[in-house]
């Protein structure tokens, strides 16, 4: 899964295919930390060209919201935030 979502860089590339790449769970401090990288398609994500920037989301969770797929869980969790509400879902075709 990724989101669709065109996001102007200071360099004035625009990334519109935002994959997550990390996730961090700080059990101490009930908080979920997501690296979403984003790139300027889904042809550069998936011939592994260089990411055009990368952004972190912080979230406060419980151990027990967690279901099997924290991976689907996550991205619902960042379209959830006012400016990334009309990103969009993409499957990918394993997902399917």
């Amino acid at each position: 899964m990724a989101l669709e979502k065109s996001i102007e860089q200071p360099t004035g590339a625009i990334a519109t295919y935002w994959k997550i790449s990390r996730i961090e769970i700080d059990i101490k401090d009930s908080e979920i930390a997501i690296n979403a990288k984003g790139y300027i398609s889904k042809d550069a994500s998936d011939t592994e060209m260089a990411n055009l920037t990368d952004v972190w989301f912080h979230f406060p969770f419980a151990l027990e919201s967690i279901n099997t797929d924290i991976v689907a869980l996550m991205y619902e969790k960042i379209k959830l935030l006012n400016e990334w509400d009309d990103a969009k879902d993409i499957m990918e075709v394993s997902e399917k």
